[in-house]
C-alpha cells in the first residue's frame, strides 16, 4: 500500500494553517479508511461523542467512542467513566 498525502491538503497544510478543531474527527475517518483498505476489521463509529456540561465554577468534558470491529474502544485508555463523580460534585 503506498499512501500520498499532498501538501497542503487537510492532512499534510501549510504552515499557518488550523490544525486542531476536528481533529479527532479527521483521525477517525482516517483510521476508518485505513482498515477498509487493508480489508483487517469492521469500521468504527466514525465520530468521537463530546458530553460537555458545567456551570460558571465547574466545567466537565468527555470524549466518548464508540465500537472499533467487535470490541469498543475508550479514547482515553481506561474501563470506567467517572461521570458519576462528577455528577456528584455539581450537585451536591
Amino acid at each position: 500500500m503506498e499512501i500520498i498525502i499532498p501538501e497542503g491538503s487537510l492532512l499534510n497544510p501549510h504552515y499557518p494553517a488550523a490544525v486542531v478543531a476536528g481533529n479527532l474527527e479527521t483521525s477517525q475517518a482516517i483510521a476508518n479508511t485505513l482498515y477498509g483498505a487493508l480489508g483487517i476489521m469492521a469500521a468504527s463509529q466514525g465520530t468521537m461523542n463530546n458530553f460537555t456540561f458545567g456551570n460558571k465554577q465547574h466545567q466537565y468534558y468527555e470524549t466518548i467512542c464508540g465500537g472499533s470491529g467487535a470490541v469498543g474502544c475508550n479514547s482515553i485508555v481506561r474501563r470506567d467513566g467517572i461521570i458519576e463523580f462528577v455528577v456528584y460534585l455539581l450537585l451536591r
